[in-house]
């Protein structure tokens, strides 16, 4: 079990070190902001609350915590539909020795042509990322006597740099179009435009743009059901991820209903060339207007073995203000 926690720690330095790869959920369409700046503002309604939080891995005390905290609004310039929104995120990782704060302004412009809606959204922010010395240990530290790490015995690593901050730049494009019963819609956004430099031990080491990519469609199959099939693909310098699934909503047949819907749905998480790491089961419903989302991840790569199939738990909130903006509708009638 210690080796798997040194294992653990040494994965969380190379990553940083050498991937630097970023926070992900499960339930990545409720923290649109982290995932493409041009879905600032893409709903119906005047403004939108937005918090989901991830806990991964408790077995390996305290494990992995995240919890992504965003707001967006909608604005109008000469009659163009504007967004504006912040985001924070949090992300601590195994026994407090690596942590993240994100703190990102995003605007985006959402342009009706012909039947297509398109989207366009640019993000910056400020990056904090630090680690506990006081929690790790060193090779020199290993005492040959015991067979144990001592942390009483001096370190030559202990005058490390132990915090780095940068600004970061972002930003993202997207597509929607309605087809009868199917609004199709395309994303793609770039992390990292500014290639920061995130530099702990010495040598300069410049950020690797993350490229993320989603394609989903609502499918309004009758009055009662609507089935989201989407996709999230994510790669950042080696690294990428792959989550592809369904999500199945039901209305409620009585209209005064304060639970007005109910989801659920499924999905699977790997990576290109690798195996299925983990199969997410997801269900949420809607309450006036709020939206709760719950999912758990079952874990089935080949760390199942530590693991146990535990995975990740979620829970995301969202709370979306009415539309106060008049809607044009046009009705066909005929002509006399």
């Amino acid at each position: 079990m210690k080796f798997i926690k040194l294992f653990l720690l040494i994965f969380i330095f190379v990553q940083t070190q050498v991937l630097s790869q970023d926070v992900h959920f499960t339930q990545f369409y409720t923290a649109p902001l982290t995932i493409n700046p041009s879905l600032t503002g893409d709903y119906t309604g005047d403004y939108r609350f937005m918090n989901t939080f991830r806990s991964q891995w408790r077995k390996f005390d305290p494990g992995y915590l995240s919890n992504s905290a965003g707001y967006d609004q909608q604005f109008y310039v000469l009659n163009e539909k504007m967004s504006g929104g912040l985001n924070v995120v949090y992300d601590k990782s195994g026994v407090n020795a690596f942590q993240i704060a994100k703190i990102n302004l995003s605007a985006a412009w959402h342009k009706l042509v012909g039947k297509s809606v398109f989207h366009i959204g640019v993000q910056g922010g400020y990056v904090m990322k630090s680690f506990d010395v006081s929690k790790l240990t060193f090779p020199d530290q290993f005492n040959l006597n015991t067979g144990y790490f001592d942390t009483n015995v001096a370190s030559a690593e202990a005058d490390r740099n132990d915090k780095v901050s940068y600004l970061d730049v972002n930003a993202g494009i997207g597509w929607n179009r309605k087809f009868g019963k199917h609004t199709p819609k395309i994303g793609f956004a770039m992390f990292h435009l500014n290639r920061p430099d995130e530099n702990f031990f010495g040598p300069e080491n410049k950020l690797p743009n993350r490229y993320v990519v989603t394609v989903s469609d609502k499918w309004e199959k009758n009055d009662r059901t609507i089935i989201t099939p989407q996709i999230l693909f994510m790669e950042q310098s080696k690294a990428n991820d792959f989550m592809a699934g369904v999500l199945i909503t039901r209305k409620s047949k009585e209209v005064t209903n304060k639970i007005s819907s109910v989801s659920y749905g499924a999905f699977v998480r790997n990576s290109v060339k690798s195996q299925t790491d983990a199969i997410a089961l997801v269900t949420g419903f809607r309450y006036d207007l709020f939206d709760f989302g719950f999912s758990y991840d079952i874990n089935i790569s080949e760390a199942q073995t530590v693991t146990r199939n535990r995975g990740a738990f979620e829970i995301s909130i969202i709370y979306t203000a009415l539309n106060s903006r008049a809607v044009k509708v046009k009705i066909p009638c005929e002509r006399y």
